[in-house]
């Protein structure tokens, strides 16, 4: 199966240094490119957001659920919530609207704190394998 072969493989490709460092500069590359997608759907996710707290004022029915969206933001995001300009006619959202808004930041947050994480490992990793393979 697959154990009696993928691991010793893993295993003999992980002692060559030249292979490992070429195929975490691939990883790095992939999460790149995830990285990207992440904090595009974030700068979607705040743009939408920036139109309904324009749309839902501090009277509004609303305007605690928009809240508990925005507290969800990290402080950088919500600096940079805070310094958009917001759009000249903006519509009133749904609670429905609202719901999925919650979820879809939820979930964007997520993807985002965890390519951001990845790349910083994988960035060590490479930076080790590079001292590794420059030292000896």
């Amino acid at each position: 199966g697959y154990s009696l072969v993928e691991v010793p493989r893993n295993l003999w490709n992980n002692s060559k240094k030249n292979y490992t460092l070429t195929y975490s500069y691939f990883k790095v590359a992939k999460l790149s490119t995830d990285k990207c997608e992440a904090e595009e759907t974030v700068d979607e996710i705040i743009e939408t957001l920036n139109s309904v707290t324009a749309a839902v004022g501090p009277g509004h029915p609303l305007h605690r659920h928009v809240e508990t969206i925005v507290q969800k933001l990290p402080i950088q995001l919500r600096d940079k919530l805070n310094s958009r300009a917001p759009p000249e006619r903006p519509t009133a959202p749904s609670f429905k609207s609202l719901v999925n808004l919650h979820k879809k930041t939820i979930k964007a947050l997520h993807v985002l704190q965890r390519t951001e994480t990845q790349w910083g490992l994988m960035l060590e990793r490479i930076f080790h394998l590079e001292d590794a393979a420059s030292n000896s």
